[in-house]
């Protein structure tokens, strides 16, 4: 069975993640997932979930076969705070990181130098802060990935 372009966005976000270094991105992930991580997991140091959240038709063109799509994707982080900073300023780096990997990947480009989706934009974030030291921390970025696909099959881009 052939791969959707929905599958193959969110297998190249993974992939894109976990070539993060901390001189580019501000953090280097130990783990990237396509399922949430479990947070009790004190040998966890930097997580990263990518989970894909809900998709919206935004337009038919039947007669020309195109179908474009809005789907979202939750990037879902946890983190041990090994520098001992503010926990908000840790965090904030990190998403600082985030979406300049967003933004430098809108198009999110396979190996192959197929461009998979028509845009990307960062809709939302939100940090977990319960203390000011906390050794765990974890945060939440959403975007929204834009894409094409032939209106009778998700398997092939136009």
């Amino acid at each position: 069975m052939d791969v959707t372009i929905r599958e193959r966005i969110l297998e190249e976000i993974r992939i894109k993640l976990e070539a993060m270094t901390e001189n580019d991105h501000n953090i280097v992930w130990h783990k990237v997932a396509r399922t949430p991580l479990d947070r009790t997991n004190k040998l966890l140091k930097n997580g990263i979930s990518v989970l894909d959240g809900t998709e919206v038709v935004a337009g038919r063109a039947s007669g020309m076969g195109i179908m474009d799509n809005n789907m979202t994707v939750i990037l879902e982080f946890w983190l041990k705070n090994e520098y001992q900073e503010q926990a908000s300023t840790y965090l904030n780096k990190v998403i600082g990181g985030l979406k300049k990997l967003v933004m430098n990947n809108r198009n999110w480009v396979d190996t192959d130098g197929v461009s998979l989706a028509l845009n990307t934009e960062v809709l939302s974030n939100s940090l977990d802060i319960d203390g000011l030291r906390d050794t765990y921390v974890n945060g939440v970025v959403e975007i929204q990935v834009s894409y094409r696909h032939r209106w009778n099959d998700p398997t092939l881009i136009i």
